[in-house]
């Protein structure tokens, strides 16, 4: 069964020194996994069926994913396992969920690109013999 608690709007995740991937109502575990398949699965939504309804649940989701990631300073992320598990016949949650993380992604941008130029560098100092 889904975790069905969505923070309202404003409403902050638990303060935690390490952010919990438990604190994401979206995450669960999977009743019964396939041999050498993550134990979690995350996207646990259920939709309701009013796709506007559905969107903003999608929104306040992302919220929270986006809260989450921003406190898990240099970590490697998990909108990947998001994506893999989010049906592939879009809802209006998971619609409402990706508009939001690229409205973040389009606003971040710039660091991206910093990011990038600086892992490039680093890339160059490896193979040039710089360490």
């Amino acid at each position: 069964m889904p975790n069905t608690h969505v923070l309202a709007a404003g409403e902050a995740m638990p303060a935690a020194t390490t952010p919990k991937i438990e604190y994401l109502p979206f995450i669960g575990l999977r009743e019964k996994g396939e041999p050498g398949e993550i134990s979690r699965h995350f996207w646990r939504v259920q939709p309701t069926g009013d796709y506007r309804l559905d969107c903003q649940t999608g929104t306040k989701a992302a919220l929270q994913y986006l809260a989450y990631e921003e406190a898990d300073r240099g970590g490697g992320g998990i909108l990947q396992h998001i994506v893999s598990d989010m049906p592939r016949a879009l809802t209006g949650i998971e619609v409402g969920f990706l508009q939001m993380v690229a409205f973040a992604a389009s606003a971040g941008a710039y660091r991206a690109r910093e990011i990038d130029a600086y892992w490039t560098r680093c890339e160059a100092g490896k193979k040039g013999g710089v360490s």
